[in-house]
């Protein structure tokens, strides 16, 4: 199969995050490797300047664009698109960009950079833990009554129906998937009880990359460990604190910056942690030179993460992760091979985790399984084979009626 033609689809939170990064590498990605790509995109930053009529029909919106529609399918048409390849549709953009590729008998992927389709939330976690209420009850109602979804009933509710709507009308079933790790495919399909959202041979499984210049540095490894992350509870950041308070012999530089900033630095004061070191937000790059010369990277989240890319770049500088034994952290790391896994709220169990910190053969394979898997090349050639399938299976399905 020759070059093809890509309509990229992203919907931007007002906040700039992963998702955004991931999409504007693999637009550049595909353009690197020959492909026409063509960018269709909203910025949630919009609704600001919406006027309080706008405003009040934004939820109606949310469910069926029909600007989305329009513009999905006059580019499909004019552009001759082979593949429609959506990354968010919250909140402008819409599920109706599905609607407009079946329209014009293209097929559409999405990649699931989160659990949103099966957890309002998106992160399948509360203050107490991981929180798996709306897939044991096979609906949104747990998430509303608690409002997940920013914080708020009402805008919670809003984000179901357009899920429940598009749910009865076959809309999710119509499109093709991307989950980034098999724990995240899994965890979709199980949640589908009814199976009205997911069909498995619709999702496909393809890990983000992370193109990384820094070197390992594995000869000269400075005894430290570090932690890179918002500091909140959801990373966990507390637990980790109690636990250097029990590790002699390895110092800790925590990189980020948020809510518990404060919290943490009162922390390390109070029980005189001089081997701790809150070092704030700095550049990606000296960040990543200096996991390149470190023990370990450590990660003690609460939660299952989608993807957690400061893994790939800890095995690009060859440097062992200890991470919490849930969610997909736990299926990235394989336990005395790339590094450790402890209870993710057991302060005892970090320090045991650092504790074998003493196999140098673990650099080694760290490298190696960056190579392997994470790499633009290693990226590259799974998507277009992902593509190439979808395509494919769409010139042999029998056409369904487009129901429109």
């Amino acid at each position: 199969m020759g070059a093809l033609t890509v309509l990229a689809v992203h919907n931007r939170y007002k906040l700039a995050g992963g998702e955004d990064a991931v999409f504007a590498s693999e637009v550049a990605m595909l353009r690197k490797n020959g492909h026409k790509v063509i960018e269709y995109t909203r910025d949630n930053k919009e609704i600001d300047s919406y006027g309080f009529f706008r405003k009040l029909c934004l939820p109606f919106a949310s469910i069926f664009s029909r600007k989305t529609y329009k513009d999905i399918k006059r580019i499909i048409k004019k552009e001759g698109v082979d593949i429609v390849h959506v990354h968010n549709t919250t909140t402008l953009i819409s599920p109706s960009v599905f609607r407009a590729a079946k329209k014009c008998g293209v097929p559409a992927v999405q990649t699931l950079h989160n659990f949103r389709m099966i957890c309002p939330g998106g992160i399948l976690c509360r203050e107490a833990g991981i929180c798996e209420r709306c897939v044991e009850a096979g609906g949104y109602s747990p998430a509303i009554k608690l409002g997940c979804y920013r914080d708020s009933k009402i805008q919670t509710l809003i984000l179901s129906t357009v899920m429940r709507l598009h749910t009865f009308f076959g809309t999710y079933r119509r499109a093709y998937y991307i989950a980034l790790t098999d724990f995240n495919k899994e965890k979709l399909l199980s949640s589908d009880k009814k199976k009205k959202k997911f069909s498995p041979d619709r999702i496909f499984v393809k890990p983000n990359f992370k193109a990384v210049d820094t070197q390992p540095d594995s000869d000269e490894r400075k005894k430290q460990i570090v932690f890179v992350g918002r500091l909140e509870w959801l990373k966990g950041v507390r637990v980790l604190l109690d636990a250097w308070r029990d590790i002699d012999g390895y110092e800790l530089l925590m990189y980020g910056d948020g809510p518990l900033r404060e919290e943490c630095e009162a922390t390390v004061e109070k029980y005189g942690l001089s081997n701790v070191k809150i070092m704030g937000s700095v550049p990606n790059g000296e960040v990543l030179r200096e996991i390149s010369r470190s023990m370990a990277l450590i990660l003690p989240t609460q939660c299952y993460e989608g993807f957690p890319v400061t893994i790939a770049e800890a095995f690009a500088c060859a440097t062992p992760v200890l991470t919490s034994d849930i969610g997909n952290p736990a299926m990235l790391v394989e336990d005395g091979v790339t590094g450790y896994t402890f209870d993710a709220k057991s302060p005892e169990s970090i320090a045991e985790a650092v504790g074998k910190l003493r196999n140098a053969r673990l650099y080694e394979n760290c490298r190696e399984v960056y190579e392997k898997k994470y790499t633009e090349t290693a990226n590259y050639t799974e998507l277009l084979s992902i593509y190439e399938e979808i395509i494919n299976k769409e010139k042999t399905r029998t056409h369904e009626p487009k129901g429109e």
